[in-house]
């Protein structure tokens, strides 16, 4: 997950090679939740609860020993100029819904 090149994306790596979405646009000013979907089917990106780029993409998460990396590329490029909250990482493809109502909770506290 990177927010700098312009704004977030989000890549995943899967045994046919690596499958990633950006919004293309910087975020405005302000805390944002930015989430990334990928359930071997699609990939997606969300900004403050709604989906804002997806595409096609199929494979298994390829296994590595490369370490995850969050608000910068891989390498150290790209780097996020501001500051990450709270960070999950999860093993279940969570719906739009559930996303949703997720940025819904944290955006009220």
């Amino acid at each position: 997950m990177s927010a700098a090149v312009p704004g977030p994306s989000f890549i995943v790596n899967c045994e046919q090679g690596p499958i990633g979405v950006a919004a293309h646009q910087r975020l405005a000013p302000g805390r944002h939740y930015i989430a990334g979907v990928y359930n071997g089917r699609r990939i997606k990106l969300f900004i403050d609860g709604k989906a804002v780029s997806q595409q096609t993409g199929s494979g298994r998460l390829r296994r590595t020993k490369i370490p995850v990396s969050i608000g910068q590329l891989a390498g150290g490029t790209a780097l996020f100029r501001g500051i990450i909250d709270e960070i999950t990482i999860s093993d279940t493809a969570r719906a739009d819904d559930w996303l949703l109502n997720a940025y819904g909770e944290r955006s009220t506290t």
